[in-house]
């Protein structure tokens, strides 16, 4: 159980550490004696600490915890969900995942006004991504679509947010990809499997570290890093 909770709390720090870039605000979490606000780009406090963490915006809302639960502000510091979840991630394509009850609790998606739209159900819930999330239901991982159905049924050992139209997996201990309808299109042979980006994902084999802590990405301590396209064909780094 420890380890499990450990594994969750790496996988919620990479999902929000992963944040896709926000061009609807440029408040940035600014740290204080411990304590979290928002600047703006030239470093004037906006939004003064006061917050236990702080994470940057997505679709024009924050990320904050405090008395030890996760809720969202706007960009006046107007707090908009209220802070109840024991974890949540970024909004993308209008929802976020958030957890409720003892770590690591039940999962579930709120819309942008902190309506219930998804039941927590789930033992873990990734972002949305091209209209599928990736969730976890005991050992298994599947995708659901913005209605909780199960478009992708739960047969995955991992999993990881859809990326250019392609999603990594983990079938036993090798990672490939899989296309929207659930077909791998990319068999599983790898050790670790990165998001595509621009056309490219990093991927890899063995590790190059014998005690280390599980970090959520499963290309993080890759000793034989290399790079492929979406057809599976390695190419040069770019």
């Amino acid at each position: 159980m420890m380890i499990r909770a450990i594994f969750l709390l790496m996988l919620f720090a990479a999902s929000i550490h992963a944040q896709r870039p926000s061009t609807q605000s440029a408040l940035v979490p600014v740290e204080r004696n411990g304590i979290y606000g928002y600047s703006d780009p030239s470093g004037r406090v906006v939004i003064p600490p006061k917050y236990e963490l702080a994470y940057r915006f997505s679709e024009g809302l924050g990320l904050i915890k405090t008395n030890g639960l996760f809720g969202f502000i706007d960009r006046t510091g107007r707090l908009v969900v209220e802070p109840k979840y024991s974890l949540a991630t970024d909004f993308s394509e209008g929802v976020a995942s958030v957890a409720v009850g003892r770590f690591p609790g039940k999962w579930g998606y709120i819309d942008r006004t902190g309506k219930l739209i998804i039941e927590h159900q789930y033992d873990y819930a990734l972002l949305f991504s091209g209209g599928l999330a990736a969730v976890q239901v005991g050992k298994s991982w599947g995708y659901i679509n913005h209605t909780g159905r199960f478009i992708i049924p739960s047969r995955f050992d991992d999993a990881r947010d859809f990326s250019e139209g392609l999603a990594a997996v983990g079938v036993g201990s090798k990672w490939g990809y899989i296309d929207p309808t659930g077909k791998l299109v990319i068999q599983p042979q790898f050790d670790g499997a990165g998001p595509f980006t621009n056309g490219i994902a990093k991927v890899g084999f063995g590790s190059n570290c014998n005690h280390c802590i599980d970090t959520g990405d499963s290309t993080s301590y890759l000793a034989d890093v290399r790079y492929i396209d979406r057809t599976g064909k390695y190419v040069p780094r770019r």
